[in-house]
């Protein structure tokens, strides 16, 4: 983002119908928590830290994680929202 950003670890775990996740810095700190429901295709956003805790930012990150999870379930690894000026970059832990 322009004026900031948070960069961590992004846990995800695939069930069924669906994903849950949790962002989290190098300290440890959770950022978020959300879950996206597949059928649905909705993101419920659990928690959220707090400077990023307005509903304005609440609704920006729900739209860019469904898009976000969609590419990533295609292999995509970036994801720019345009409109926002906010670019997703990830780089996967290979076993």
């Amino acid at each position: 983002m322009p004026r900031g950003y948070v960069s961590g670890m992004l846990v995800l775990l695939y069930e069924d119908e669906a994903v849950k996740g949790s962002l989290f810095n190098e300290f440890g700190i959770t950022a978020l928590d959300f879950t996206y429901d597949r059928r649905k295709d909705k993101v419920k956003l659990h928690s959220v830290v707090k400077m990023m805790d307005r509903w304005y930012i609440r609704r920006v990150l729900r739209r860019d994680l469904r898009e976000v999870l969609k590419g990533l379930e295609q292999g995509d690894s970036i994801y720019e929202n345009k409109r926002y000026h906010i670019n997703y970059k990830f780089t996967p832990l290979h076993e």
